[in-house]
């Protein structure tokens, strides 16, 4: 499915023209040969990947090209427009969603303080996805628009910000300036993947390439904890999204996470968080559920 947008986009969209009743929209978008959309803004939140092709994107009064494989999060104050080449062609994914239900998930993922980042910067965030990331990124978006085609539930939505938004996170982790060398930044960015975290330290150690005690005292002294704190911190960050937008049992999200012990996995959940995963649960369902 494709829409060209050129036509209908107003300079300030409102969601309830755009999808009543629903909590998202997903829509394949393609512009050839110039044509794109008009400048505009909206009350909604949109997230885009670029599939093909490349193009202009106008945000805030700056451009820039898109390539295939950019992510990109826009924000309701920012005003973009987005435009194929004379000659050329871009296609994309969009999604949008309720600014509501955006701001109900973000406490329960535990994603306050990267929102408030994220939405106070100049320009709205945005990476480039290569390999296994770009993969991620893909999948989750033509998951996106069969839900949205079938019955879309805001469950669905939490899924796909809980596989997206952590590749907006591992972005900012490669431009912080305190995130140190750059061996310790790629082996930080590879170690949210599901496969890594449940491999854990021996795999944080074989990501960096340096020795454990090299490693240990380059990380503490970047992010101010040892190697296992930081495996840890991820596998817990992780166990909440898992929490906050499935229905798996919590013995499975443990094992799924990389904990054996199911009761150690308990301490440390509410050493980080402050609850039992249980009681984390029915606050992020309460939160974000339809």
């Amino acid at each position: 499915m494709s829409r060209d947008f050129s036509n209908d986009l107003k300079l300030r969209l409102r969601w309830e023209e755009i999808a009543p009743g629903r909590d998202f929209h997903a829509a394949l978008v393609r512009f050839t040969n110039g044509s794109g959309g008009m400048e505009h803004a909206h009350d909604f939140w949109e997230m885009m990947s670029v599939v093909s092709g490349h193009g202009v994107h106008t945000v805030n009064g700056a451009a820039e090209t898109l390539h295939e494989g950019d992510l990109r999060l826009i924000r309701p104050q920012d005003r973009h427009r987005i435009a194929a080449p004379p000659g050329g062609s871009l296609l994309f994914v969009n999604v949008a969603f309720r600014s509501e239900a955006w701001a109900g998930f973000l406490p329960a993922a535990g994603l306050i303080d990267d929102a408030s980042a994220w939405e106070s910067a100049a320009q709205p965030p945005g990476v480039y996805l290569k390999d296994g990331r770009r993969e991620i990124a893909v999948e989750a978006f033509q998951r996106m628009l069969r839900a949205f085609q079938a019955q879309p539930t805001r469950l669905e939505l939490c899924r796909f910000w809980s596989i997206v938004l952590p590749l907006l996170q591992s972005q900012d982790s490669a431009t912080n300036a305190n995130s140190g060398p750059d061996w310790l930044s790629r082996a930080c960015r590879a170690m949210r993947a599901p496969q890594n975290l449940l491999e854990g330290l021996p795999r944080l150690i074989a990501l960096s390439g340096v020795s454990p005690a090299h490693l240990s005292r380059t990380l503490q002294q970047h992010h101010g904890q040892t190697p296992t704190e930081f495996v840890n911190d991820l596998r817990l960050t992780r166990a909440a999204s898992l929490l906050a937008t499935t229905t798996d049992e919590i013995i499975v999200i443990a094992g799924d996470c990389g904990f054996d012990n199911l009761s150690y996995f308990y301490r440390r959940f509410r050493q980080k968080h402050g609850c039992t995963p249980r009681d984390y649960r029915l606050h992020a369902h309460r939160s974000v559920a339809p």
